[in-house]
């Protein structure tokens, strides 16, 4: 009920006021135990979307930490798509597993790739951009999901942030993919007229994604893409001096 309840407050585009809140995080504190996977994902989940607009005095390190450990306790349980959320929502919260279980996630979810979704898919690789290491970069399994989200993003079935955000994550961790994976990442974001623009972050994960790589630089069009979308950001006031000077 707690979970489920501050799930369905996060997908409504709720921000629940701060008596709300605590009351949720203690009663799930006391009942930490219960929590079964799909209720630690829950929670989670709707934390990590509010985590940006929350004041430092309501974040729930408490009962984030609770979860965690909670998971951590029954991780054998869940499932691979149940993993890459789990992974996804730590990186927002900027709460890291120990190391053993960002390993047991990586090499569970890599294993079984074919049940995640493009979302699930792109965001496990961009939660190991964040909470990973170039030892996790350099993996088997690391590199198993890249071929993967390569070919996914050929047959158009990731979202173009998505695309952005592996290409980000392979820059944080010092890995490159293959050339035709980068391609039809590179591809899936820019190489099809669309009447709306990349948006400010993945713009800029994507060309500092690609800045970092030895073997694939962008042609000529897609440089003349990615300018022009650029010019249509800054014509329409949308993005910032920080993105703009990171480009």
């Amino acid at each position: 009920h707690l979970s489920t309840t501050l799930w369905a407050l996060a997908v409504l585009g709720h921000k629940p006021r701060s008596k709300l809140l605590k009351a949720i995080s203690e009663r799930a504190l006391i009942v930490a135990d219960d929590f079964r996977a799909p209720d630690v994902i829950n929670m989670l989940w709707a934390y990590a979307r509010w985590t940006r607009y929350l004041p430092p005095s309501d974040r729930p390190t408490p009962v984030v930490q609770a979860m965690l450990d909670q998971a951590v306790n029954t991780m054998k349980s869940y499932t691979p798509y149940q993993l890459a959320n789990l992974s996804w929502s730590l990186a927002m919260l900027e709460c890291p597993p120990p190391t053993r279980v960002l390993q047991y996630i990586l090499q569970t979810v890599a294993a079984e790739p074919s049940k995640l979704d493009g979302t699930a898919l792109t965001h496990v690789l961009w939660a190991y951009g964040v909470m990973g290491t170039p030892h996790d970069g350099a993996s088997s399994d690391f590199a198993k999901l890249l071929r993967e989200v390569g070919r996914r993003a050929g047959a158009g079935k990731v979202g173009r942030t998505g695309a952005a955000g592996v290409l980000w994550a392979c820059g944080r961790l010092g890995v490159e993919p293959d050339v035709k994976d980068t391609t039809q990442l590179v591809d899936r974001i820019y190489a099809q007229q669309r009447t709306k623009p990349v948006d400010p972050q993945a713009l800029v994960h994507s060309v500092w994604g690609v800045s970092t790589f030895e073997k694939y630089s962008f042609d000529a069009k897609t440089k003349k893409d990615v300018v022009k979308n650029l010019e249509e950001l800054v014509a329409a006031g949308s993005i910032g001096e920080v993105h703009a000077n990171a480009l």
